[in-house]
């Protein structure tokens, strides 16, 4: 599960409190560690990576494409 930070790229894009990343661009995240997980999330600001979340109560998976940002 992931809580974006207020003002963080992830938040601007719609990612909410409770979201479960199960794909981080091609890649499943079942088998990922958190670690390995924020690696492929980081990257280059102004290049964009494509998430996806599952969300209670949304019956499929959401898309978010989210541009990435320096985080201070």
């Amino acid at each position: 599960m992931v809580a974006p930070i207020d003002s963080t790229p992830a938040a601007k894009a719609g990612i909410r409190a409770g979201d479960r990343i199960v794909r981080i661009g091609s890649e499943s995240t079942v088998n990922m560690t958190l670690n390995e997980a924020v690696n492929r999330l980081r990257g280059d600001p102004g290049t964009n990576v494509v998430i996806y979340v599952e969300r209670k109560g949304e019956p499929r998976t959401l898309r978010f494409e989210i541009t990435r940002a320096i985080i201070k």
